[in-house]
């Protein structure tokens, strides 16, 4: 791992958590990693389920798996910080399994919304910069050269057995080129890890929203007179189908404020909070149901629009019968299976 150029600049580093997924040949890895700033020192020490880079502690291991999911990105998240404790920072990749959200959503991923309820600053790293995440790039390369590569393993076992052996091997070892390490193995030079803060006992379910104080976005009512926010539909009038109203937020008592030209119309409660407070593991647990469910829309609109897109294709190509286009139904209208049906008669 590249150590750092400039001792100042590493002052300035603020405490951040890495997260990243190694797409290997091996399959998919879990990765997630802790920045912990204390002084201008280097260490890595191993971790069961992730990797954990930190600027005074650098936790490095790797577990291949094949569910590599926005669930199971959640729950070795929510166990790296349970054992190591809550960074003050969070630094994202934009893979979609932990910053992705079904399309209509006007709120954040479940990891996104994790991370907030903990008072953690999330960060999303923009397109097409790696240098963002210079730690575990770099890390990256380290392991696909000088263990992937090597070793070549054909099964999830031997990945498994390779990633433990090379784990040692980087972490007590393999002299590290980091400047405050010097030439030393990690576990060598620094033996201790820097506590980072216990999480809270109690955590509040809703706590994220709190970033949404005073959001506000308009939108257009429909032939039914709902609006609708977060994939869930408000009704406004159905005199005022047509119209566009503005929807304001109002985190306190968890409504919605709909104006039109100014005057506001009504005042509703916001759908899909429970508020209150629960313990960490309850918390947690909630929060993996939510990353399931959300990952499962979002899978079926994928598939939906798919083959909404294949039946579109079909019908463009069937020839008219008798003067007149066979019509099919519009496919995100229907469920999958469905719509393959109407697509099966179409090529009778």
């Amino acid at each position: 791992m590249g150590g750092i150029s400039n001792q100042r600049d590493f002052a300035r580093m603020p405490a951040r958590l890495l997260l990243d997924d190694i797409g290997r040949e091996i399959g998919e890895h879990l990765l997630s990693g802790v920045d912990h700033l204390v002084n201008d020192r280097h260490f890595i020490r191993e971790q069961p389920t992730s990797f954990c880079f930190r600027s005074v502690v650098t936790s490095c291991s790797v577990e291949p798996r094949t569910d590599f999911t926005a669930e199971t990105l959640l729950a070795s998240l929510a166990q790296a910080i349970e054992r190591y404790g809550v960074p003050r920072r969070i630094m994202l990749d934009r893979d979609p399994r932990s910053v992705g959200a079904p399309q209509g959503s006007d709120f954040p991923s479940a990891l996104l919304r994790f991370g907030a309820c903990l008072g953690i600053e999330m960060h999303v790293c923009p397109p097409r910069h790696p240098q963002d995440n210079g730690f575990v790039e770099r890390y990256h390369r380290t392991y696909q050269q000088e263990c992937v590569s090597v070793e070549r393993p054909s099964t999830l076992e031997q990945a498994r057995t390779a990633t433990q052996a090379f784990r040692d091997h980087y972490n007590a070892e393999r002299p590290n080129q980091a400047r405050s390490c010097e030439n030393r193995p990690p576990l060598v030079a620094f033996p201790d890890l820097v506590p980072l803060p216990r999480p809270p006992k109690q955590v509040e379910v809703d706590g994220w929203l709190k970033q949404f104080e005073g959001f506000h976005v308009e939108r257009k009512v429909d032939t039914h007179g709902q609006v609708h926010l977060d994939l869930r539909g408000y009704y406004v009038d159905v005199h005022r189908a047509g119209q566009r109203v503005t929807l304001q937020i109002e985190v306190a008592s968890r409504s919605l404020l709909i104006w039109h030209e100014g005057s506001l119309l009504k005042t509703v409660p916001l759908r899909g909070f429970s508020g209150g407070s629960c313990s960490f593991a309850r918390f947690v647990e909630y929060m993996v149901q939510q990353a399931r469910a959300l990952h499962r829309l979002r899978s079926l609109q994928e598939r939906t629009k798919r083959v909404s897109s294949v039946a579109s294709s079909a019908v463009q190509s069937l020839p008219a019968q008798g003067g007149q286009r066979l019509l099919l139904p519009t496919a995100s209208f229907l469920p999958v299976s469905r719509t393959l049906h109407y697509f099966s008669l179409l090529k009778r």
